[in-house]
């Protein structure tokens, strides 16, 4: 598997086998290839509050080394656009995946719009983290998602403020 975990607010523990242990905060990605095995835990050791994605994603082939990445990104990087955070399609700047996935987070002010063009054979799952958000025209407000199965364009559009979550992963990986 394809592990990305997103911390939105609080912080996570995170240990493993491959002796990888540290504390991943507010505005950290991290991503584990468990490939052929890995031991891991993690923990809300923090006296705050955690919230957090984390998404499981089939690679691409079996039989992977193990890995383990960490990032943190800045939210000014994620202001009004979606940022890569995670990505199997070559983003210079994500997290790398062994998987035809990325991973997307935005943050959109109040009345700001975002459109993300899907490709054939695709689907887009969107969550929403924060705030309102329209999309297509559909209101959705935090904890709510939307899926799209071979939509050609999102629009994503705000009349007070949103934080989200964009997953672009092919159709065919899809198990629902």
């Amino acid at each position: 598997m394809e592990i990305t975990t997103i911390v939105l607010e609080g912080e996570i523990t995170h240990e493993d086998n491959m002796g990888n242990r540290g504390v991943l905060g507010k505005e950290e990605v991290q991503c584990i290839t468990t490939g052929r095995g890995i031991e891991h835990s993690e923990f809300n050791r923090g006296k705050e509050p955690l919230r957090f994605y984390q998404i499981w994603i089939s690679p691409y082939k079996n039989n992977l080394e193990p890995a383990y990445s960490k990032k943190k990104f800045e939210p000014s990087g994620w202001k009004n656009r979606l940022l890569p955070l995670a990505s199997g399609q070559g983003f210079e700047d994500a997290l790398k995946i062994n998987a035809d996935v990325t991973i997307y987070r935005a943050s959109l002010e109040k009345e700001n719009k975002l459109h993300f063009n899907s490709k054939e054979g695709r689907f887009v799952f969107i969550y929403i983290s924060n705030g309102e958000l329209s999309v297509n025209g559909q209101s959705l407000r935090q904890g709510d998602q939307a899926r799209f199965d071979e939509e050609e364009t999102i629009h994503l559009e705000t009349a007070t403020s949103a934080e989200l979550v964009l997953i672009d992963i092919p159709v065919n990986q899809v198990n629902i």
